[in-house]
């Protein structure tokens, strides 16, 4: 069939769903779906770009909900000459339209197209993508609404993932730094501090060294707290990037500084970078440059910061040498196995960093982790005893035979008479906890795994207990 004739148009399959998706609340557009519906009969396009020409501009919002949702299909069947030529008159007209949603759906079909245009085997697809689409998500980065801007910050990263290496400079990074320096929008500046996070792995090394890493600096010292607590979210992204001189010397006190900011999101923001920044530090600076940090955040004026840094402890931890580990710190960490359900979740987050922290300290201190594990192990809410189900058998690698048939198989055997949800995860695991046994008390086992699949109901874990 001839890809351009009226007949392989392809039609949305359901006018009303997407005016459900698209006005929730204040549109109820029955009847104008009809209508729409009734065009596609009615009406001859040569293909269907052609249609969404003519309906960008429609006053029935639903009308061009259809279109800005069709873009890229409607792309990808037309050779990319036309497209180069058709294509920005559309973008101009989608990126002034009122509804917010319209605009936020462009943002993700540029993208979309993006990937399509990149695949051609000549120039003139990437040409697409790099004058054409990579400027409209910019554009589109600038736009009045938050959920427009997030998406459009995503769709600008995945397309500059596509760019080659010698036009990042110049049409990924230039325009990013243009947005970071615009003093009469907060909001451009915001994105451009993002940018410079997400961006990091794509433009390399080199240039993070040379550009990422100052403009880190500058971001910090931002009067706007919003432009500082971006910046305390990608500081952390362009250290993984730089050489480690750079975090020393160039991003650790920018770093530090945002860690004491006046304002407590952006201290939050900070100490959940925590462990990505231990781990771009050099091993001996780790513990005597951050502990400080974790010691003042954990007695922060704001609850928000000290429950952000408990979240991020197990990770920190795991992070330093295990000599840095001090017993002060460790029992910080085990503090949180005893935490009530309503404080930030943090009994799930000690459970969920378990079996890292028991691999950084050894087993050596199982004394001191022993009592922690014994509260998760009856912590009323499942979905903490179900995170140490799944983990246990790591648990028992690492501290041996003789502390896994003393400590740990009580609990195992207690998890297999538990909800299923925490159940199935030592069904899942069977017989990798059975071989961490001392070998006598193996044989045991097999018995009880006959019982297990005759009593249980759930096929998940019959299916479990099979493999």
């Amino acid at each position: 069939m001839d890809k351009g004739s009226p007949s392989a148009i392809k039609k949305p399959a359901d006018f009303d769903s997407i005016s459900r998706d698209a006005f929730p609340e204040e549109y109820t557009p029955s009847e104008d779906a009809k209508q729409i519906e009734q065009s596609y009969h009615e009406e001859k396009f040569a293909d269907e770009f052609e249609r969404i020409e003519r309906y960008c501009m429609s006053d029935i919002p639903l009308q061009r909900i259809v279109q800005v949702r069709n873009l890229a299909s409607a792309g990808r069947r037309i050779p990319f000459l036309q497209l180069r030529r058709r294509l920005q008159a559309v973008l101009d007209r989608f990126f002034e339209d009122e509804e917010v949603e319209i605009r936020r759906i462009l943002a993700d079909q540029a993208f979309t197209l993006a990937k399509h245009v990149s695949k051609g085997g000549d120039n003139s697809g990437y040409g697409i993508m790099l004058e054409v689409l990579l400027p409209a998500s910019l554009h589109l980065c600038q736009d009045a609404e938050e959920s427009v801007r997030e998406q459009a910050v995503t769709s600008f990263r995945s397309i500059s993932a596509l760019i080659r290496r010698d036009d990042i400079p110049v049409h990924v990074l230039r325009p990013v730094l243009n947005l970071a320096h615009t003093m009469e929008r907060e909001d451009d500046r915001v994105v451009g501090s993002q940018l410079l996070g997400l961006l990091s792995p794509v433009i390399g090394k080199e240039l993070c060294n040379q550009v990422s890493a100052k403009e880190m600096g500058s971001m910090a010292d931002d009067p706007s707290y919003r432009v500082r607590k971006a910046a305390a979210v990608s500081i952390a992204k362009v250290m993984e990037e730089v050489e480690q001189d750079v975090v020393v010397d160039q991003l650790l006190p920018v770093y530090l500084a945002l860690c004491q900011d006046s304002i407590w999101g952006v201290r939050k923001a900070a100490v959940e970078s925590i462990a990505i920044v231990s781990n771009s530090l050099p091993r001996d600076l780790r513990a005597p440059e951050l502990v400080p940090i974790v010691d003042a955040s954990t007695k922060d004026v704001s609850r928000w910061v000290r429950t952000a840094m408990l979240q991020k402890m197990g990770e920190f931890l795991t992070s330093l040498p295990s000599t840095e580990i001090s017993e002060d710190l460790l029992m910080e960490y085990t503090s949180l196995a005893r935490a009530k359900p309503g404080d930030g979740d943090l009994s799930y987050y000690c459970a969920y960093s378990f079996p890292a922290v028991v691999l950084s300290v050894g087993a050596r201190r199982w004394s001191e982790l022993c009592d922690a594990f014994m509260a998760l192990a009856k912590d009323i809410q499942y979905k903490v005893r179900r995170s140490l189900a799944f983990s246990l058998h790591e648990v028992a690698r690492i501290l041996g035979p003789e502390i896994t048939l003393q400590d740990l198989l009580p609990v195992f055997e207690g998890f297999l008479r538990d909800l299923d949800e925490v159940r199935i995860g030592s069904t899942s695991h069977y017989a990798e906890f059975v071989g961490c046994l001392p070998e006598g008390e193996r044989d045991s086992f097999v018995s009880i795994l006959m019982d297990l699949q005759y009593e249980a109901e759930s096929w998940r874990i019959r299916e479990s207990l099979g493999q």
